[in-house]
């Protein structure tokens, strides 16, 4: 028995070639823009809340607690405080307008809801580690007053990452983490 050897002639090399280059071509169609690398570049933010954000986030601390209920469409601020023997509790409920997500990830972003005053307020979020962890507070203007604007589409316009760290996040910007308490 004896065998051939295989060669390949110019045109059969051309039509390999060409095929493998439309080949290398359609795996990278499709590619994220931003190099895979997670910064962003070329990302574009669908407003989706991450469901890893859905549940109760609670931080307590000497002599109070501070709690985040979010759900799909509403997010309950619960935080009680003791000061020289008396508590302090306060609970508002919001209801959620639109996300802003800071990377595609969904691990940091901004929730504006409405408040029961009609306003829109901001609530920010970071390091988000879904059912563990989550840097979460309420956005105010650097003198502690609040933020809050009349309709959505201020809202929108003024809360943007690039405005972030002028409308402060309490524990979002500089505090504790609150736990993941669902079970």
């Amino acid at each position: 028995m004896s065998h051939k050897p295989c060669v390949f002639s110019s045109k059969t090399f051309r039509a390999a070639f060409g095929v493998a280059l439309v080949f290398a071509a359609a795996l990278f169609t499709g590619c994220p823009t931003d190099g895979g690398d997670g910064d962003g570049g070329g990302w574009v933010d669908d407003h989706i809340l991450n469901n890893a954000l859905i549940g109760t986030w609670t931080y307590t601390y000497e002599g109070g607690y501070d709690t985040y209920e979010i759900t799909r469409t509403q997010i309950t601020h619960k935080m009680s405080y003791t000061d020289e023997g008396t508590e302090y509790p306060s609970t508002e409920t919001h209801n959620r307008s639109y996300v802003i997500n800071f990377n595609p990830h969904k691990t940091a972003g901004g929730i504006i809801v409405e408040k029961t005053s009609g306003k829109y307020a901001i609530i920010w979020f970071k390091d988000l580690e879904p059912q563990k962890q989550v840097l979460i507070g309420d956005g105010y203007n650097e003198d502690y007053s609040d933020c809050a604007v009349d309709t959505i589409d201020e809202a929108i316009a003024k809360f943007t990452p690039e405005n972030a760290s002028k409308y402060l996040g309490g524990s979002a910007q500089k505090g504790s983490p609150q736990q993941w308490v669902n079970p």
